[in-house]
């Protein structure tokens, strides 16, 4: 999580440096915030799986499913919201 605004201000420098649109530019940017969510949720699965003693691949691939899971579930809550 720390290293994410670091990591968003050079891809959205990388993405100035290539020749992208400020609109491709949001879209990237609107992608980030959208995934943040999902991305905190998994982080808090495998530190929760860690913390119990849950084999590090195990933890890693609990927090996948669940990222996975959740980007779902959030797509079609966003859906049922801006249609």
């Amino acid at each position: 999580i720390a290293a994410l605004p670091l990591i968003s201000l050079l891809s959205i420098i990388w993405l100035t440096i290539q020749g992208e649109t400020t609109q491709n530019i949001n879209k990237f940017t609107l992608g980030v915030l959208a995934g943040f969510p999902a991305t905190m949720f998994m982080l808090f699965l495998i530190y929760f799986a860690l913390k119990h003693s849950v084999h590090l691949v195990l933890a890693i691939l609990l927090g996948v499913i669940g990222w996975a899971i959740f980007l779902i579930a959030q797509k079609y809550i966003m859906a049922a919201f801006v249609s």
